[in-house]
């Protein structure tokens, strides 16, 4: 196993939200990624969350060594490849007249172009999941190919993943040597943005995705290595990562969770539960999420209350105010309380979000799935759980977002990622639950049945694993047809 970050990048890693690793495989593996891609790219269709299936050299990066022992530091022991991934590709495009400046958002791109050159913070897929401050997931892009800064390697604006401004950044890393195998692993909620290219050929970069599902181990507590002192967000994070207590004195902590449940009061009964939609020419509701900066649930990120950050900061002296805000009426409450919950991790909270799994509110349940994932307990809700699973509800099935996913996608998925998280800390039987995942391993949404099939393959019985190799056998790629072998 290649050499973790030492205490002075992983502090770094905690203010600025990226590390750059160097991909420890055989050259031609980056060469033939490169040159499938453009084959893909002139002859074919760039795949999505399928292309590792179309270009299987793909695996050997993803479970490099060296990114593997930063992902283990980060994510802790059993992390997962989220099923998502996508092929950034920056196309050609007529030079600048002038020097363009890095902080510029959305410069022109290539036409075709399928990287965003607009200042943003990526949203989950398939639908929205709230944002953190804590590592839970990470962004991998990874550069298959010498990437000069005429080509326009991906801006990152450091410390962005703690909720800085996506529109005019004032400090942005563009990396001038980006080569072939180079990997920037990214806090997932930091903004960042492509740049155009300028040469005379396409740009590639893939994007992964990978999760946490266990607790960090408590380990020392390493001395903060920086000349600059830790804010306090960041100081969460580092004695977070190192499975170290959070919040401050009880009599402190109580006191200031007290003050911060009373502006999480303020803001009930606005319905920000409820999203803003866009609108076509006519006025009609788009599947779509408007353009807007308020606190409310959307479907293109969550971004919670600034209080709520704070309360679950405050570690488990908040139980009393999250205990009383689960119970509120208003349901953006309710799932502002049961993400806190999810970030503090105390086992006692679980009675707390199981009951919220019966919630009315598909954004509240698919909340309270997040949150026992990060607990890595759901003992007592797989009967519930399974319910969800097979709940047929209309107004969880319409559709969300363009593509047509729908909330009831989402809380399936949710639920595979909770039960994958159960097994994972070992509080959860696979007996208990394998029906389940081999039932779902059909399930109309991918991603549902990419994590049940991940759960059986790591804890199956016999039984699973035959289900789980048959689905798999079945679907897998062949390239034979495309008339070029090597492709």
């Amino acid at each position: 196993m290649s050499a973790p970050l030492d205490p002075k990048q992983l502090a770094q890693f905690v203010v600025d939200g990226f590390v750059r690793v160097r991909a420890d495989v055989a050259p031609d593996i980056n060469a033939t990624v490169t040159d499938k891609l453009r084959h893909v790219h002139a002859h074919e269709f760039l795949m999505g969350n399928n292309i590792m299936a179309r270009v299987p050299e793909l695996r050997e990066v993803a479970e490099a060594p060296a990114l593997a022992a930063t992902l283990e530091q980060l994510l802790g022991p059993g992390y997962l490849l989220h099923p998502h991934r996508a092929v950034h590709l920056s196309t050609p495009c007529e030079p600048a007249e002038g020097p363009l400046d890095p902080t510029a958002n959305a410069p022109p791109m290539g036409p075709g172009s399928l990287a965003g050159s607009i200042w943003h913070q990526d949203a989950q897929s398939p639908l929205a999941r709230a944002r953190h401050f804590l590592p839970r997931h990470l962004i991998v892009f990874y550069f298959p190919h010498d990437t000069p800064p005429a080509m326009g390697p991906t801006r990152i604006v450091p410390g962005s993943q703690y909720g800085a401004s996506a529109e005019a950044p004032e400090r942005v890393v563009m990396a001038d040597d980006v080569r072939a195998g180079d990997l920037f692993v990214l806090h997932f909620d930091i903004v960042h943005a492509a740049f155009p290219n300028f040469t005379r050929d396409p740009r590639f970069m893939i994007k992964f995705v990978f999760s946490r599902t266990t607790a960090p181990a408590a380990q020392d507590l390493a001395d903060w290595p920086l000349a600059e002192p830790p804010n306090a967000e960041q100081e969460w994070v580092w004695r977070w990562l190192h499975g170290a207590s959070i919040g401050g004195g009880d009599n402190a902590a109580a006191e200031r969770s007290q003050r911060l449940e009373a502006e999480l009061l303020a803001v009930a009964g606005r319905g920000l539960h409820r999203r803003k939609l866009a609108r076509d020419a006519s006025g009609a509701p788009l599947p779509r999420d408007a353009q807007t900066r308020t606190r409310r649930w959307s479907e293109r990120a969550v971004a919670m209350e600034p209080a709520t950050y704070e309360l679950a900061m405050c570690g488990p002296a908040a139980l009393p105010a999250l205990e009383r805000l689960v119970a509120n009426d208003d349901p953006w409450l309710r799932a502002n309380a049961a993400f806190a919950l999810g970030e503090i991790g105390e086992q006692q909270a679980q009675p707390l979000l199981v009951a919220l799994l019966d919630d009315a509110e598909q954004v509240v349940v698919r909340q309270a799935l997040d949150a026992l994932a990060a607990l890595g307990s759901v003992s007592g809700a797989e009967a519930a759980i399974e319910g969800l699973l097979r709940v047929v509800n209309t107004a969880w099935q319409a559709a969300e977002v363009m593509r047509g996913w729908c909330a009831q996608d989402q809380i399936r998925m949710n639920a595979m990622f909770a039960l994958l998280c159960a097994l994972e800390r070992g509080t959860l039987a696979i007996e208990s639950v394998e029906n389940m995942l081999v039932h779902a391993l059909d399930d109309d949404c991918g991603y549902v049945g990419d994590i049940a099939g991940e759960a059986l393959c790591r804890f199956g019985t016999a039984v699973g694993m035959r289900a789980a190799l048959r689905k798999l056998r079945g679907e897998r790629w062949d390239a034979s047809l495309f008339g070029i072998r090597q492709y």
